[in-house]
């Protein structure tokens, strides 16, 4: 399985996707990072079965914890794996033909 965060910035120096208005809720993340890291870490040490990638380009989590990936390189993995489906599938179905 893969998981690719987008705007898993933590820098708390960029501004949120929606409209904050004239009054912008606190972010606390940044301020927090110290707690939240030593999950990251552990996840990536622990959990293999899952991959987990981060579209930010600015980031307060380092990319040996969670790596970068680009927008254009997500897009080439999924091609990539569609075509190998297909072809799982083209053999195992032509195993079994009559």
């Amino acid at each position: 399985a893969r998981i690719i965060c987008s705007g898993l910035d933590l820098t708390g120096s960029c501004s949120r996707f929606y409209d904050e208005n004239k009054n912008p809720m606190p972010s606390e993340l940044s301020r927090d990072l110290f707690k939240i890291l030593p999950f990251f870490r552990f996840m990536h040490d622990n959990v293999k079965d899952i991959n987990i990638y981060n579209l930010s380009d600015d980031t307060a989590i380092s990319y040996d914890v969670i790596p970068f990936i680009k927008l254009q390189d997500i897009s080439a993995e999924e091609s990539k794996d569609m075509t190998r489906k297909k072809m799982q599938y083209r053999t195992s179905t032509d195993s079994y033909a009559n």
